[in-house]
């Protein structure tokens, strides 16, 4: 996909993430944003790849639920004047190709200026 650029995220696009993220995952609202957390621009669409960690408030029964659901990228995009909104996520155990898995739903052209999504 033409015009795509890497961006630097700031507190609120995490915020916002985090937030769509407790939207999918009810039984998750205590969680943050992890590292490494990618962000980007193709076009008129925005697009993040993130991984998530118990946040402050974190309960007994959302620690067992982060020992699986907690262990992969999940991928977020968004529209320009939109929310941003779950497009995918990585399978269990995670993937090599990372975010440029078919189904990340990320821009091949993005995934490759994001290094694929690497842990570190």
């Amino acid at each position: 996909m033409p015009g795509c650029r890497n961006l630097v995220a700031g507190a609120a696009v995490k915020a916002e993430v985090v937030s769509a993220y407790r939207r999918v995952m009810p039984s998750l609202q205590h969680v943050a944003v992890g590292h490494p957390f990618y962000y980007g621009q193709c076009g008129g669409m925005l697009y993040a790849a993130a991984r998530f960690v118990p946040g402050e408030g974190v309960t007994d029964g959302e620690l067992v639920s982060f020992q699986d659901e907690g262990a992969t990228m999940k991928f977020f995009a968004r529209p320009a004047s939109g929310s941003w909104r779950r497009v995918g996520g990585e399978g269990f155990p995670a993937s090599p190709k990372g975010c440029a898995e078919p189904g990340s739903n990320i821009p091949a052209a993005l995934a490759s200026l994001w290094g694929d999504c690497p842990d570190h």
